[in-house]
């Protein structure tokens, strides 16, 4: 008998796609980083304790890495994994979930691309945004970052030879008992799995020429993927078969949306009474309004309430070193543009903040910044003159001083502290709160248990 219920299954089936960014944090080839991706999640789902909690699923397609080639610059992470399995458990029926991985917290461009371009939409075109030109007037629009995620996942992905629709095609011809899919995922994969789910929809006729069988979506912890006609599309078609899973006290699926209600201004206060907002907060909040203000984005199922587990007080110390390195380059990309310096300078501010939050948390850890008592704010001095020399070797007209001024007010201990506390809470909320509001610790321990013995 499964312990598990099937939306708990699913969770899991969900969570197993990022194995590679949460626990084997592979690097190199897309090809070695694949073929360790299917060792691990076979070996994951063959294991007798794992198959007591979720059942038995069969991988049937991928798991597909895709990892971004370009002209200057290639990734040597994986930057979107999806795969496709089969419940075991029932003679009469097979259900499907197409599971998608979040972003990996060392990919630049899940981060940069998929996440965070926003500031331009595509038209959805009936599920091919990445098909019509940004300037196209039609008025359902998706992010430019959704489009592009939307088509890796169509059709940069192949496994066996089989693009994501082909495998579908060749699934229903060839069925021989009813089939039901779910489309899922967290964070950037619960962004896509509703968009995704809605062009399987509307290009039913590609790959199941019956129409008749059901999709259902769980999208987890998503952002808002399109505009206010985009969820209102989606609404009135898949509406009823989405349960969308988010926390309110989750960051990520407030953000673009700033209209009836406005969810991104919420966050500046989100984790009142315990981290007020401050100036690099605000920063933050005013640098994703800036991104998304053209677009009157608006988030799915709204009507859907939202889990809340409460502030976590011993989340100081979530942030682990990948993400550290992401939320870095993010807080250089947000002070080169408040303070109009080159954008060249990005990585390298980056480096220099990185090294600055690792030593606060340090020195969190040590108990040395939470007892209440006044931090001396020379300290930070070492990291400013770093950066500031940084910057007159690309820039020798400086004025250090008023930079120096600027930097002091942005960088100020306070200031870094309550950053690091308040991004600490967000990545907590966003990851380890799903995780409990779900109930899973077993089926995690089993995944630590299996990964473990795979790296000695």
């Amino acid at each position: 008998m499964v312990e598990y219920t099937v939306p708990q299954q699913i969770f899991c089936l969900s969570y197993l796609s990022n194995i590679n960014s949460l626990y084997t944090r592979e690097t190199g080839s897309q090809e070695k980083i694949q073929e360790v991706t299917t060792e691990y999640i076979e070996a994951v789902l063959s294991d007798s304790e794992v198959q007591q909690l979720i059942g038995e699923w069969e991988v049937v397609w991928g798991p597909v890495v895709y990892q971004y080639d370009g002209e200057t610059l290639d990734s040597k992470v994986s930057d979107n994994t999806m795969y496709i399995v089969k419940s075991k458990d029932n003679a009469e029926s097979d259900h499907y979930v197409i599971a998608i991985a979040g972003t990996n917290p060392i990919s630049w461009y899940g981060w940069i691309i998929e996440d965070l371009w926003v500031h331009e939409t595509k038209p959805w075109n009936n599920g091919q945004p990445w098909k019509v030109n940004v300037d196209d007037p039609s008025p359902i629009r998706v992010s430019a970052g959704t489009s592009r995620g939307l088509q890796i996942l169509c059709e940069d992905m192949q496994s066996d030879n089989k693009l994501l629709l082909d495998y579908l095609k060749y699934l229903t011809s060839s069925a021989s008992k009813p089939i039901s899919i779910t489309v899922t995922g967290h964070s950037l994969g619960g962004t896509l799995s509703a968009p995704l789910a809605l062009s399987l929809m509307d290009r039913r006729s590609e790959w199941d020429s019956q129409s008749n069988v059901p999709l259902s979506v769980l999208p987890l912890a998503g952002l808002t993927p399109g505009n206010a006609e985009f969820a209102l599309y989606y609404d009135n078609n898949l509406g009823e078969v989405t349960d969308r899973v988010w926390n309110e006290l989750d960051f990520f699926p407030h953000i673009w949306q700033q209209h009836q209600p406005d969810l991104l201004e919420q966050t500046r206060t989100l984790y009142e009474p315990y981290i007020q907002p401050t100036g690099l907060i605000n920063l933050l909040v005013d640098f994703c309004k800036y991104l998304s203000k053209d677009w009157n984005y608006q988030q799915i199922c709204q009507n859907q309430d939202g889990f809340n587990i409460g502030y976590n007080k011993e989340a100081e110390n979530a942030l682990i070193d990948p993400s550290i390195d992401a939320f870095s380059k993010l807080l250089a990309k947000l002070i080169v543009n408040a303070l109009d310096l080159p954008k060249l300078l990005i990585d390298t501010v980056a480096e220099i903040i990185s090294s600055l939050i690792k030593d606060l948390i340090q020195n969190i850890k040590s108990g040395k910044t939470i007892s209440g008592q006044k931090i001396n704010e020379i300290d930070i001095e070492p990291y400013i003159e770093k950066i500031i020399a940084k910057i007159q070797l690309e820039k020798s007209d400086l004025n250090t001083n008023e930079l120096k001024n600027n930097l002091s007010g942005i960088l100020s201990w306070s200031n870094v502290l309550d950053f690091v506390k308040y991004m600490s809470q967000v990545f907590y909320q966003h990851i380890s709160a799903y995780n409990e509001h779900f109930k899973v610790s077993e089926f995690l321990e089993c995944i630590k248990r299996i990964t473990d013995t795979k790296q000695k």
